[in-house]
């Protein structure tokens, strides 16, 4: 256990891959270049940002980098976006 899914994406080296168990996460992550992060399904894996900034930040993506399985919740700026790397 590595401390929520941002723990994960800061261990890993890329390219890598965080798994994400089923649950509700309470936390903003920052996604970065060659990271996967995968939930189990969005019906049943959240991450809730509890209207504390901007609920997913991306940087220095490129091939490869992946975010999927999940539903985003309480992103004060209510901007969601349909993203693909690569």
């Amino acid at each position: 256990c590595v401390g929520g899914i941002q723990g994960g994406i800061d261990a890993i080296l890329p390219p890598g891959t965080v798994h994400v168990a089923a649950g509700t996460y309470f936390e903003n992550i920052a996604l970065r270049g060659g990271a996967i992060v995968r939930g189990v399904g969005a019906d049943i894996t959240t991450i809730n940002g509890n209207e504390n900034g901007s609920v997913i930040t991306v940087s220095n993506t490129g091939p490869g980098t992946e975010l999927d399985g999940f539903t985003i919740t309480n992103d004060p700026s209510k901007r969601y976006y349909c993203w693909h790397g690569g």
